[in-house]
């Protein structure tokens, strides 16, 4: 009997990819991905993304942890989360940091991370951006659509113009 892996056995290097997508087909921002100087201890790569509110921040955090849950990536934690202006979500091999636009600017991790290699936009992410979807290992992830209304059916209450 073999014991099923309770984690993904990909590398930081395919991991990071797909989670560069997801965040970009969820409207984050600035995403910069670093790939850290082999043996550093802290992780592989660094992934730093800019979202619109904290409430943006902390959806972002959410919706990343249920997707790696779902991929079987390893989650150690996330901090920060409450206040919403600096989320990190550590994912053991690959670090997630969310920020709210001012707060990157104060903290300029993008500085920090210099001498690392930045990675380019995948072709994930791109795919995100012209809304043509991507294919991963059995699952497909699609582009985010409108939803599509009924005829005769609208969202919001027609004001009528009568005085």
């Amino acid at each position: 009997m073999t014991k099923e892996k309770k984690y993904s056995t990909l590398p930081a290097s395919e991991k990071a990819p797909i989670m560069q997508h997801w965040l970009a087909e969820h409207k984050a921002r600035d995403i910069a991905v670093f790939r850290l100087p082999e043996g550093n201890p802290l992780a592989d790569i660094v992934i730093i993304a800019s979202a619109s509110s904290a409430r943006h921040a902390r959806s972002l955090a959410d919706g990343l942890s249920e997707m790696c849950k779902q991929e079987k990536f390893e989650i150690l934690r996330t901090e920060g989360y409450q206040e919403g202006q600096w989320v990190l979500v550590d994912l053991n091999d690959v670090i997630v940091h969310i920020f709210q636009e001012p707060v990157r600017e104060l903290y300029r991790l993008e500085a920090l991370w210099s001498g690392a290699e930045a990675l380019p936009a995948t072709a994930a992410t791109i795919c995100s951006m012209t809304g043509t979807g991507w294919t991963r290992a059995k699952r497909t992830y699609p582009s985010p659509r409108e939803p599509k209304a009924e005829p005769g059916v609208h969202s919001r209450p027609v004001r009528s113009s009568s005085s």
